[in-house]
C-alpha cells in the first residue's frame, strides 16, 4: 500500500533532491497532478483483484445503487445465505431481456451504477473494483508499488521541467516501461494495454 508521502519521497530520491518542494510551491502541485495521472492510468488499466472490495447494498424498488464503483467494475451480485444454504449468485442480463424473467430468476441488469432486479430481496453483497479516487492527502493510499507510481510520475516530472531534452526523458520512461511489465508479470497478468498505461508526457 503506497500513501502519497512515500511516493513523494521516492520521487525526489530520483530527482535527486535532498528535500521535497512545500505545498505552496508550484512544482509540488504539479507533481501531485502527475503522480495522479500516473494511479488513474494504473486503475483504469484493467480489473484489479486486489483492488475488489465488497459491500452490502440496499435494494429499493428493486433498484439498488453502488456508490464509487468503477465504470464495468462490478465483479459478483448474490444473496448471502447462512449455514448451508449455497448463496444465490446473479446473472448480468441485457437490459431488453429483463421482463423475460420473473421475481424468482437470479438475474440483474445494469445502468451505470444502478443495478435493478426483479428478485424479491431487501439486499445484495456485491463484489467490484472501486473507482478511481485522487491521493489528496500525504496519508492517501493506493494499492500499487510507490516507486512504480514514482517511476511513471519521474516522466512528466521531467518533460514538465525541461522537455527539449529527450534523453532523460526518454530512459524515465523506458524505466517506467519495464517496472510495468514486471510488475504485470508478478501478478500473472499478460502484456495488457502496456503503452497504453505508460501514455505520452504532458504536453505532447
Amino acid at each position: 500500500m503506497a500513501t502519497l508521502s512515500e511516493i513523494q519521497t521516492i520521487l525526489a530520491n530520483k530527482l535527486g533532491e535532498e528535500t521535497y518542494p512545500a505545498t505552496s510551491d508550484t512544482d509540488y502541485i504539479l507533481r501531485k497532478t502527475f503522480i495522479n495521472r500516473i494511479v488513474e492510468r494504473l486503475v483504469n488499466m484493467r480489473d484489479w483483484r486486489h483492488l475488489a472490495t465488497t459491500a452490502t447494498v440496499t435494494v429499493t424498488g428493486g433498484n439498488a445503487t453502488i456508490t464509487g464503483m468503477k465504470k464495468d467494475g462490478l465483479k459478483d451480485v448474490r444473496v448471502v445465505n447462512s449455514g448451508d444454504t449455497a448463496d444465490y449468485i446473479f446473472e448480468e442480463v441485457p437490459y431488453q431481456k429483463h421482463d423475460d424473467y420473473t421475481s424468482s430468476d437470479y438475474v440483474y441488469y445494469l445502468t451505470g451504477n444502478v443495478l435493478t432486479t426483479k428478485y424479491d430481496t431487501s439486499a445484495l453483497t456485491v463484489r467490484y473494483q472501486p473507482a478511481y479516487t485522487a491521493l489528496s492527502t500525504l496519508s492517501s493510499s493506493i494499492d500499487f508499488p510507490a516507486g512504480l507510481i514514482a517511476s511513471g510520475a519521474l516522466v512528466d516530472t521531467l518533460y514538465s521541467s525541461d522537455p527539449d531534452e529527450p534523453g532523460p526523458i526518454q530512459l524515465a520512461q523506458q524505466t517506467y516501461s519495464d517496472e510495468l511489465r514486471e510488475y504485470l508479470a508478478q501478478e500473472n497478468i499478460g502484456d495488457v494495454r502496456i503503452f497504453e498505461s505508460i501514455g505520452n508526457p504532458i504536453g505532447e
